[in-house]
């Protein structure tokens, strides 16, 4: 799921959104039709996975927007030229 919200704008998020879909439900009904789990149960970890994937990719943004706005403040000096320039 976290690479369908990534994929956000991308001519391919439509095949992503349907082979994800079919990905997730086909090893939901798993663990149902084996027993070994209610449908509730699965329904609430793939409700969970969601939201930890969007909020994985929220907390992203932020640094990656935090970063973005730290480095453009910085201004560049004179080129490092290595050992041989060195004073």
């Amino acid at each position: 799921m976290g690479i369908i919200i990534v994929a956000t704008g991308h001519g391919w998020r439509p095949f992503l959104v349907g082979a994800g879909t079919a990905v997730v439900l086909g090893t939901a009904a798993s663990p149902v039709y084996l027993g070994v789990h209610h449908p509730s149960d699965v329904a609430m970890s793939i409700v969970d996975s969601i939201a930890a994937a969007s909020l994985v990719n929220a907390a992203l943004m932020l640094l990656m927007a935090h970063l973005s706005e730290r480095r453009s403040g910085l201004r560049a000096g004179r080129p490092y030229g290595g050992i041989s320039h060195a004073r």
